[in-house]
């Protein structure tokens, strides 16, 4: 379960991320505006209130997308060992003891 939810968020902030790399932001008075496309009046705006620097907004965006995407593959990849390991050892003992308690090994 750790495995999926970890791709499924890994796919989200990947989304995020990428709608972060089109923003066009403006400054306006103490906010910084941005939006995806700034020639479609009726595009989404992300409004951040009280930013003086755009650029710092979605560079920290951007960094802090890269870092969540960073340790959930690390996550998924633990996750995916772990299950890895219980299979094994579940299976691997299960073999082992037929074979060990099979009467002779030519039979087995």
């Amino acid at each position: 379960m750790g495995l999926v939810l970890s791709a499924l968020v890994m796919a989200f902030v990947g989304h995020h991320y990428a709608q972060t790399n089109g923003f066009s932001c403006l400054e306006v008075g103490d906010d910084c505006v941005c939006t995806l496309n700034p020639h479609d009046p009726f595009a989404r705006t992300f409004p951040y209130t009280k930013v003086s620097n755009c650029g710092a907004v979605t560079g920290t965006l951007k960094l802090y997308f890269l870092l969540q995407i960073a340790l959930n593959l690390i996550k998924a990849l633990v996750c995916a060992l772990g299950a890895f390991v219980m299979w094994k050892h579940r299976y691997q003992v299960f073999f082992v003891e037929l074979q060990m308690g099979s009467p002779s090994f030519h039979h087995w």
